[in-house]
């Protein structure tokens, strides 16, 4: 069962040129083009550009996490109706694996602190990787800059193993975690 107010045929938010303006009204979409009051440096200063760039790629982070509590509650109150949370999902322009990843770093209580945002890599899948870390050694990671913003996810692997290497030899302190599809935590693998 479906609601019928929602366009079958949506597979794409509006802004990525799969939907239509008319559908995107349809369907309550609301298209918003980024805005910053920042002014470009007239310089050739690092810094400066540094400065000027870089709060928009924080913001990204914290963008993509409250989409993803988005998603959480709209997962919990579409569950009674078959097939809308995949249908929302398609319409977002992603799967539903992209969109369990998602949830799995919402629910994280470290990647999901705003407070966090600047210093997690850009990219969802390398926090995807590092929500297998405990919150309490991911946390101290972030603190000693071992996780920092440009991370890649073979070495956000790579110290996901670490961790778990360590938990291993030591009986288990801070230990990892994963997350299962329907997001309940469960002890990681040693």
């Amino acid at each position: 069962m479906s609601d019928s107010s929602f366009p079958e045929n949506i597979n794409a938010v509006a802004g990525n040129g799969k939907l239509p303006a008319e559908l995107s009204a349809a369907a309550g979409i609301l298209v918003i083009s980024p805005v910053s009051d920042r002014v470009a440096p007239k310089c050739n200063s690092v810094p400066r550009w540094i400065e000027y760039i870089a709060p928009d790629f924080v913001q990204s982070n914290v963008s993509t996490i409250a989409g993803a509590k988005k998603l959480i509650e709209a997962k919990k109150a579409l569950k009674r109706s078959r097939g809308s949370f995949r249908g929302l999902v398609e319409a977002l322009g992603m799967d539903l694996d992209k969109a369990e990843r998602l949830v799995v770093i919402a629910r994280h209580p470290v990647l999901s602190d705003s407070a966090h945002a600047r210093n997690l890599p850009l990219s969802w899948m390398t926090q995807f990787t590092l929500a297998k870390i405990s919150a309490e050694v991911l946390a101290q990671l972030i603190a000693d800059g071992t996780v920092h913003p440009e991370l890649e996810r073979k070495e956000a692997q790579r110290l996901v193993e670490r961790v778990r290497q360590r938990n291993s030899t030591n009986g288990g302190g801070g230990e990892t975690r994963t997350e299962s599809r329907g997001g309940e935590s469960a002890a990681a693998m040693s």
